[in-house]
Parts: C-alpha cells; structure tokens; sequence
C-alpha cells in the first residue's frame, strides 16, 4: 500500500492558461465558447496569453491530449484529455499528474498512462 498521496481539492481554481487542464480545455472550443470561457472567468488578460499558446494549443487540438511539464510543480508532467461533447468541444477535462519514482515499482509508462487516460475521456464522451 503506497503512503503517498496527491491531489487538488474539488473545486480549486487553475489558471486556464498555465494548466494543462485549461490549455487542454482552451484546445477543443470554437471561437464562440472559447470566448464565452474566457469572458466567464473574467479574464481579459487571459485572451492575450491563450493567443499566445495558439500553436501549442492547435498541436494538443491535432494530437488529441497534451503531455507537458505541469506549470505548478517542478518534475510533474500533466496528461490532459478532453472529455467531448457531440460536437467535439471539450465539456471536462481528466488530467493525471505523472510522476516517475526511483524505487523499482511497476508503474504504467507515461505512454501507457496517456493511452488508459485518452480511454477513459472517449468511454466518458457525450453521445
């Protein structure tokens, strides 16, 4: 039984720019809810910086996820799918903080923990 235990508390809110849940939530709008989602969070200056991130976000949009080193804490790597209406627009968003250990466990790979994760997000799709 692992001791070790992390987590964000149930309604904690990220910055949409600087998470891989937000980047990732960001990818999968079309220009009217992606401006419904910033003007929502009342966040102007968010607009600027999502422009920013618009090739890295066109680049989760192709690839489906993002896997990217998390914004939050040093050597976490987030894994962020789209849970997707019918339309194709991200409703949520799953993310798994990887996290690799020294000690000689058997863990997923980070492939093999984006595969179960990309999964989960198509079996959680809204028909």
């Amino acid at each position: 039984l692992d001791t070790w235990e992390f987590r964000v508390r149930v309604g904690a809110r990220l910055d949409l720019v600087a998470s891989g849940s937000g980047q990732t939530m960001l990818a999968f709008q079309d220009r009217e809810q992606l401006a419904e989602l910033l003007a929502t969070w009342s966040a102007g200056h968010l607009t600027e910086e999502a422009l920013r991130l618009h090739d890295e976000l066109a680049q989760v949009r192709d690839l489906g996820y993002r896997i990217g080193a998390s914004r939050q804490l040093l050597g976490v790597n987030d894994i962020s799918a789209p849970i997707r209406s019918l339309d194709g627009q991200a409703v949520a968003i799953i993310t798994c903080p990887y996290i690799g250990r020294p000690a000689p466990a058997v863990l997923p790979t980070m492939d093999e923990a984006r595969e179960k994760l990309c999964e989960l997000a198509r079996r959680l799709a809204i028909d």
